[in-house]
């Protein structure tokens, strides 16, 4: 067998809202302008006692920080805005694989700080797309440290969005199965 990993369909995820600027001004869908207004974000369920205690930790260092469950209504254009207005988008992994969360915070051109697992090194550069942590007291650290390096934390987001579009939608995974079964 041939390890499929999750991907994503840009357009759920693209923050195609319209934004209003702080001086009024309104950016276009598309356009690379985003609000941020929390230094991280979260999206997912709380249903792991190990997520609750690293979420918990992580907030109460960052307090401007905001977390919405999966099942909120409107679960595209919730996520795609809170992501969107993160400055850090915060993941730790299930079952230490590569979730959902990896590829569609990077499809909304936003920052992830992610739970380092194995397979994330089989499709993602650390450093250059993402960025991940080992440990609550490195990802804190990392945290800190993104959150004052604004320049280089958009460049990774950047770069992460470029890579998630040039190989996991879910077109790519599509036309792999089609490889893989020879049709």
């Amino acid at each position: 067998g041939e390890w499929l990993p999750h991907a994503v369909e840009p357009e759920a995820y693209n923050p195609a809202a319209i934004y209003a600027a702080g001086d009024g001004a309104v950016a276009k869908a598309g356009d690379v302008y985003r609000l941020k207004k929390w230094d991280v974000g979260f999206v997912g369920h709380l249903n792991d006692q190990a997520r609750i205690d690293a979420l918990d930790r992580l907030f109460k260092e960052f307090p401007n920080s905001w977390w919405a469950s999966r099942r909120t209504g409107r679960l595209f254009e919730k996520a795609a805005d809170i992501y969107t207005q993160s400055r850090i988008c915060w993941n730790n992994a299930i079952r230490d694989d590569v979730n959902m969360r990896v590829f569609e915070v990077l499809a909304t051109r936003s920052f992830l700080l992610t739970q380092d697992v194995p397979t994330i090194h089989e499709l993602f550069t650390d450093g250059v797309h993402l960025v991940t942590w080992k440990d609550m007291a490195d990802c804190i650290e990392k945290t800190h440290y993104y959150l004052a390096h604004e320049e280089e934390r958009e460049r990774i987001a950047q770069a992460g969005y470029r890579e998630v579009l040039a190989t996991h939608t879910f077109r790519h995974r599509v036309r792999r199965i089609v490889e893989v079964c020879g049709v």
